[in-house]
Formats: C-alpha cells, sequence, structure tokens
C-alpha cells in the first residue's frame, strides 16, 4: 500500500490519499457490498460498472475528487471518496468504478487512528473520543 498522491517533500512518509490491492481480485457488486459494510453506510452512488473485477483500490476520505486523476493514473480499478459531483461520475470513461461512499462515512474512522497517535506521543494527555453524532446527513431508503 502506498499514497495516491505522495507528497513532494516527504513522498514516504505523508501525501494524500492511499492505493494498494487486494490479494485476489472480487466482482465489483461483490466490492460494492464490502465498502457499503466495512462504512457502515445504508447506501452507495456509484458509476456505471465497468464489467472488470475489483483488485487494485485508490482511496480518499471525504472529498477527493481532485485527486481522481492520480487514481486513473495508477490504474485503480476502483476509486472510493466522497462528495463526488453529478458530472465528475462521467470522468472515469469506464476506466474506474467510481464510489461515492459519504464524506462523514469515509472519513469516521480518522478519530481512532488520531487519537491513538496523540496517546503514543503524549501519553499522559487524556485524549477521549466524543460520542456525539457529526452527520450531518441523514438517509432516506425506500
Amino acid at each position: 500500500m502506498h499514497f495516491l498522491q505522495p507528497s513532494e517533500s516527504e513522498p514516504e512518509l505523508c501525501g494524500a490519499g492511499m492505493i494498494g490491492e487486494f490479494e485476489t481480485p472480487m466482482e465489483e457488486i461483490g466490492f460494492l457490498e464490502l465498502v457499503a459494510k466495512t462504512i457502515d453506510s445504508p447506501c452507495l452512488r456509484h458509476s456505471a460498472l465497468t464489467g472488470r473485477k475489483i483488485q487494485k483500490v485508490a482511496l480518499c476520505g471525504g472529498s477527493g475528487t481532485p485527486f481522481l486523476p492520480d487514481a486513473l493514473c495508477q490504474k485503480a480499478d476502483a476509486y472510493l471518496t466522497a462528495d463526488i459531483k453529478y458530472h465528475d461520475f462521467f470522468v472515469p470513461e469506464g476506466n474506474v468504478l467510481l464510489v461515492d461512499g459519504g464524506h462523514f462515512e469515509t472519513e469516521q474512522f480518522t478519530k481512532e487512528l488520531l487519537c491513538e497517535l496523540i496517546r503514543k506521543k503524549f501519553p499522559t494527555f487524556a485524549a477521549e473520543i466524543a460520542e456525539t453524532r457529526t452527520n450531518a446527513v441523514y438517509y432516506f431508503v425506500k
């Protein structure tokens, strides 16, 4: 696994998004089911199915559309991000399965990572994660 867009100053240590591969390719519907279950989302928006198996996956939590060209350049089979505008779903032209998992849903796990880093760096600091619901989006599922 490596950064989708590595930092120019420290490419091995920081960057935007990630890209990695499954050991075994999976069907697109299976991939969408896995994403929905993993991020606990009742629904996903996605581009037209490509008809190809998913092995190489790029992702960027939150509004990651600016990194779509990087996912295409690195030949990702799927790109998971959020806040994708309507016309951006046409950009891949069947070259990648574009998945909008929701802004909150794709960033919700960051709080645990940040809390863990703070606790390691400052062991005497009482870092806690609030239980407040911070997702401003609600879903109506028919």
